[in-house]
């Protein structure tokens, strides 16, 4: 199990719906169809949401890059068709869209 450095979990993945959102880390839109990860904080017992992280921001937001696991972990409602997409794009994604 890794013991991230930030206390964000659990981890879910999806699509951007709307392209309004901004990330977390860069501060930029997240596009529109895009994957997002969902940031989740547990705070006073309960899961509380704390916005998203680019697919491609994830090693300098989560100080790591072993969120793979987790994400598929939390989030079952993937297909397997988008289980293989996104593990195609964090082999792909891997520094922030603004760097």
């Amino acid at each position: 199990m890794i013991n991230f450095t930030r206390p964000d979990a659990p981890l879910l993945i999806e699509t951007a719906d709307f392209g309004q959102a901004k990330c977390r880390n860069c501060h930029e839109p997240i596009l529109r169809g895009s994957w997002r990860i969902r940031v989740v904080f547990y705070e006073e017992g309960r899961f509380a949401p704390g916005g998203y992280v680019h697919l491609g921001c994830r090693t300098v937001y989560f100080e790591t890059d072993e969120v793979l696991d987790p994400v598929l972990r939390f989030s079952p409602a993937l297909t397997e068709t988008e289980r293989a997409e996104l593990i195609r794009a964090f082999d792909t994604e891997r520094t922030a869209p603004n760097q």
